[in-house]
């Protein structure tokens, strides 16, 4: 069988990203072994250096992180030179990086499968990150006459002077000059706020809005004003196709993936946080520092296994082997599981079996902290209650244990976090960025 290849999207927040989904169900459809997850990090810098110790075969960037991502990118494709923004980075196993824009395939597809034509036709693209980039880009390419409208002016020129294209400020004065004569708004703008005032939207108007995780104002004005409003998660379908085939060199299985992202949609919000990983990775005081943060309760399911046998680990691995410390941490995380609002440090091999695996899964978000074996060894220096590799070649034997593992974390992770090079605190204000806004208190 050939090896697992991993992947993940990256971004500043990340955790609402329903490209896992939409990826994995790809895959699977088309027989690839190969993993999709989240990437947590403070910097693009950050994300593409976990990506490459983690050995990730790829990248999708999101915001903040594009243009960042063009500047790291050893090599371009033309799209992501001419936009000067990178969504997609395949890396090498040296770790040499090859960066693409396919979120200009993304709003050409888009905006073409809603039968949309776009030569000659006035369009305005909301914002001046990233996307925005593309989707002008995307718009000047298709024969559209684009303007660009952001809070910052500066940054829209910025967009405008590289296309040939128009800018304008995002004030009511300066919509009300461009809005009336637009057949096409694309919206990259992620604010919850009105921006664009409703007496502005005109019925036939057709609105594509990059915000999926939740309906805008912006969205449900336009559609109360009888303008045809494309969906966001069209978008993220289309550059998403683009990418699968990037990562893959197959053809997307897009109606499988579009599948995916609709039932994505809704999901229920999980109550408390599982930190997984090898040994070492940090778990049990990043646990204890959100718990110090957060006021949540901190399980520690080593703790627990070792409470309930009367005996340390090691104890449990000498006198009655490893099946019964399995059996005991099974208990464990089970007994864990049932509590609400609680933060959970699960042993290293607690996701092996199958049946905690998808107790840990249904109730909680699952954290993977990724550190090397090396590190990990490094941090676990003069500690003897490792059973597992308490032995000579414990390097040998820890690279083998990670190596054989990692598949299943990154199969079973919501979002990975790196440790190497971080603070346990750094590392755990990661974790509650991110886990914030899905949570149930």
């Amino acid at each position: 069988m050939a090896p697992t290849k991993l992947f993940a999207s990256t971004g500043k927040p990340i955790m609402q990203s329903a490209s896992p989904q939409m990826h994995n169900a790809g895959f699977a459809a088309c027989g690839i072994h190969a993993i999709y997850t989240r990437l947590s990090a403070g910097s693009m810098e950050e994300a593409l250096e976990t990506a490459r110790q983690i050995g990730m075969s790829g990248l999708n960037v999101t915001a903040p992180f594009k243009q960042d991502a063009c500047r790291l990118a050893d090599s371009l494709g033309s799209n992501a030179r001419a936009t000067g923004a990178v969504n997609t980075l395949l890396i090498s196993r040296s770790g040499k990086t090859r960066g693409f824009n396919t979120d200009v395939d993304g709003v050409q597809s888009a905006l073409a499968a809603a039968g949309v034509k776009l030569t000659g036709a006035s369009a305005v693209v909301l914002g001046a990150g990233g996307a925005a980039r593309a989707a002008a880009y995307a718009l000047c390419k298709s024969g559209a006459s684009v303007t660009v409208a952001n809070r910052t002016v500066g940054k829209a020129k910025e967009i405008a002077s590289r296309f040939g294209c128009s800018q304008c400020s995002l004030d009511g004065k300066s919509l009300g000059k461009i809005l009336p004569c637009a057949q096409v708004i694309v919206s990259t703008l992620s604010t919850k706020e009105r921006v664009v005032p409703t007496h502005l939207l005109k019925k036939g108007t057709v609105l594509l809005d990059a915000f999926y995780s939740s309906e805008t104002l912006l969205s449900q004005d336009a559609a109360k004003a009888g303008c045809k409003v494309i969906d966001g998660r069209e978008w993220l379908l289309h550059q998403g196709a683009a990418a699968f085939t990037l990562f893959t060199r197959k053809p997307a299985p897009q109606a499988v993936m579009r599948k995916a992202l609709q039932s994505a949609a809704g999901k229920p919000q999980k109550k408390s946080t599982a930190l997984i990983g090898f040994m070492g990775s940090g778990k049990s005081t990043a646990a204890l520092l959100i718990g110090k943060k957060t006021g949540m309760p901190v399980l520690d399911t080593d703790d627990m296994v070792e409470r309930m046998a009367g005996m340390r680990i090691s104890c449990i691995f000498e006198r009655n082997g490893e099946a019964r410390f399995r059996a005991l941490e099974a208990s464990a995380v089970k007994e864990a599981c049932k509590r609400k609002g609680t933060v959970i440090s699960l042993g290293g091999g607690a996701i092996l079996d199958p049946k905690s695996a998808f107790l840990i899964k249904d109730s909680c978000i699952m954290v993977w902290l990724w550190a090397s074996a090396d590190e990990a060894l490094l941090r676990l220096k003069g500690d003897p209650s490792r059973p597992l590799i308490n032995r000579k070649d414990r390097l040998r034997v820890a690279r083998s244990i990670l190596r054989a593992r990692m598949p299943t974390y990154a199969a079973c992770a919501d979002i990975v976090v790196g440790t190497e090079g971080k603070s346990a605190k750094k590392v755990a204000e990661l974790i509650m960025d991110e886990t914030a806004e899905v949570q149930i208190s």
